[in-house]
């Protein structure tokens, strides 16, 4: 399927289909065993897993379970994927504010994110996947483990990444 600019696509299938592992297999977290993935467009596209690198570079991936490192402090964490997608000095500054603002962070930067709700780690992990501003988002059950306002604030942060951004979601939560 395709999705582009300015889109929020829905992948809603059973649970234990393999949605995870598809999405995980886009984002090159791991390869498949048969079959291809393309990204780009129809005039110029490209498999991502002899592209993994070039394919990073394009996804911010939030996945459903947190893989963030327990006892760092959130700007630390931010300061680290920054170096990690090769950002310095005054655009580093940039992004980590960026991130920061679009995801609400700002009172609990100096927090060890093992001392975060749900809601905070879930925002901090929008982060990550934002702090390069990658033209796609792929998104793993966002809302899974967050109480009804934090399913609503993190609804509202999807809408407006997908006004610059394509978003694609895969969520039991069809509201």
């Amino acid at each position: 399927f395709f999705f582009f600019f300015g889109q929020i696509v829905g992948f809603d299938r059973e649970t234990g289909a393999g949605n995870t592992t598809i999405l995980n297999s886009i984002a090159v977290f791991f390869f498949l065993t048969s079959g291809k993935i393309y990204i780009g467009d129809s005039e110029k596209k490209f498999d991502v897993e002899e592209n993994p690198n070039l394919t990073k570079k394009l996804i911010g991936y939030v996945p459903e379970k947190s893989i963030l490192p327990k006892n760092i402090r959130v700007i630390e964490f931010l300061d680290y994927v920054a170096n990690l997608h090769e950002l310095s000095g005054e655009e580093k500054k940039d992004a980590i504010d960026f991130v920061v603002k679009k995801c609400s962070l700002k009172e609990v930067l100096n927090k060890k994110i093992k001392e975060l709700s749900k809601g905070y780690a879930q925002r901090v992990s929008f982060a990550q996947a934002l702090i390069f501003n990658p033209p796609n988002l792929i998104l793993d059950e966002p809302f899974s483990g967050l109480d009804p306002a934090q399913i609503i604030q993190i609804r509202q942060l999807i809408l407006d990444l997908s006004q610059e951004k394509a978003i694609l979601i895969s969520t039991h939560i069809l509201q």
